[in-house]
């Protein structure tokens, strides 16, 4: 019953996107949207598979008015929590971008899922059924909500904005959702609920509204044919078509082992002799970036004659901040070093000895001198990479 109403739902949306169309698009409707048909089976055959193991931890309970309030309240919590955590983790992201790199959103793109998002989603749903024993049913009448409410907030329809207003006061609206796959990232990080819009309106991550007529969607640098082909898609968590998972079961034989396959850029941090004020800068970076799970490590340069070791004073004072620091030796920046760097910052370096014409360079030249105040020189470079690691968060 589920399957035929999502069948049935999504021919009488696609009907009515020819009629009021919010945006219109230029290319071939059908040949467009085959390979989001294709992810829409890929999905639906995943979920049929994947319900066993729901039903194995639903509850036998009575069903009653008051569970199915709390059942779906809780299983919408729990997919909201999902979303965002979607969009906040590097390794979850690689997965999600598949759904936001579409750039013509319509009805067809609610099931633009990759097999690997698929997964996440069902895993955030067991704990609020195993917890709260929630009847089976009370599942299947969230899933079948669900997946009407993410057709109609997908469909390229034109919503009167007056009654849009209304019904998002409690339900994610078309025009609510549609602020979500906007190519800004600021827009993006917002309205993530699924059915009710109280969750974004409580977190804090609501954004009421957009110029939807003019509005851009999907992701910059994933509009090429052969990343919306159905093996670019299945491909883009790995940026390789060919790395694309064969079978939803192989993809999960192997996601742990993705989890860090991908290459690890270099943040580069420079100071005047390579000991000091780079390498406090260094140890903050990379716990930082191994916490959020960020695709980059840092490494630590002089710009000018190094220290021969790292001063035991510095050293020492790491070391009382959970670092260590006894194989380090500081060495001289190469112009290979300046060339590969994801990101190069200068802390109070003189760098007209350097070649630094085709780098771009971030200065941080308000930084106390070591030698003078080593807890505000440390507390300054920490401000500093929390602002960077930020930065880079939001351009992942």
């Amino acid at each position: 019953m589920r399957l035929a109403l999502l069948i049935g739902t999504c021919a009488l949306l696609w009907s009515f996107e020819s009629v009021w169309p919010l945006q219109r698009y230029r290319d071939s409707r059908l040949r467009r949207r085959l390979p989001n048909v294709a992810l829409t089976v890929l999905v639906v055959l995943l979920n049929l598979a994947l319900s066993f193991a729901v039903a194995a931890v639903a509850g036998t309970g009575e069903l009653t008015l008051l569970n199915v309030f709390l059942g779906i309240a809780a299983l919408d919590l729990a997919t909201y929590t999902a979303h965002v955590v979607l969009h906040k983790s590097s390794f979850a992201w690689r997965f999600h971008r598949v759904h936001h790199s579409e750039n013509e959103v319509d009805v067809t793109t609610a099931f633009r899922q990759h097999p690997g998002e698929t997964l996440w989603r069902v895993a955030w749903q067991l704990p609020p059924v195993f917890l709260l024993g929630l009847p089976f049913s009370v599942i299947v009448l969230y899933l079948t909500l669900s997946t009407l409410n993410a057709q109609l907030e997908h469909a390229n329809l034109r919503v009167p904005e007056r009654l849009d207003r209304v019904l998002r006061l409690l339900f994610v609206t078309p025009n609510m959702h549609k602020v979500h796959h906007s190519r800004a990232q600021r827009e993006t990080d917002s309205n993530y609920a699924n059915i009710f819009s109280i969750w974004d309106r409580l977190f804090g991550t609501y954004t009421r509204s957009a110029d939807l007529a003019t509005l851009r969607y999907g992701l910059d640098g994933f509009d090429e044919p052969r990343r919306q082909s159905l093996r670019g898609l299945l491909g883009m968590p790995w940026d390789a078509g060919w790395k694309a998972c064969a079978t939803p079961i192989m993809l999960v034989l192997t996601m742990s082992m993705l989890a860090g396959d991908a290459p690890k850029r270099t943040v580069l941090f420079m100071c005047p002799y390579g000991g000091a004020k780079s390498v406090i800068a260094m140890s903050y970076f990379n716990r930082l970036a191994e916490r959020d799970g960020l695709p980059f490590v840092a490494a630590a340069v002089s710009a000018e004659t190094p220290y021969d070791a790292v001063p035991e004073n510095v050293a020492m004072f790491l070391s009382r901040e959970g670092f260590s620091v006894e194989s380090f030796d500081p060495r001289h920046v190469t112009p290979e070093d300046l060339e590969s760097a994801a990101k190069v910052v200068s802390i109070d370096c003189d760098l007209t000895k350097l070649d630094t014409r085709r780098v771009t360079i971030e200065h941080w030249d308000d930084v106390p001198k070591v030698s003078v105040d080593l807890p505000g020189s440390a507390s300054a470079i920490r401000k500093h990479v929390e602002t960077l690691v930020k930065q880079l968060e939001s351009k992942r």
